[in-house]
């Protein structure tokens, strides 16, 4: 599992430096972070949904 996250932000740290789009990139992180939580704690991801659910 670890070694997954590792070659999953090895990935997006390729993405950061090919895309100048700062909000796509804002956006892949997120997308990162999310995973990266996921992986660790179903009970901290369902709190994090929620948060996620009232601002959106």
């Amino acid at each position: 599992l670890r070694f997954l996250l590792y070659l999953l932000s090895n990935i997006n740290l390729n993405m950061f430096k090919d895309n100048s789009n700062p909000s796509q990139v804002v956006e892949i992180y997120k997308e990162l972070v999310i995973q990266f939580h996921w992986s660790q704690s179903s009970l901290l991801c369902s709190s994090y949904a929620g948060l996620l659910a009232l601002i959106l």
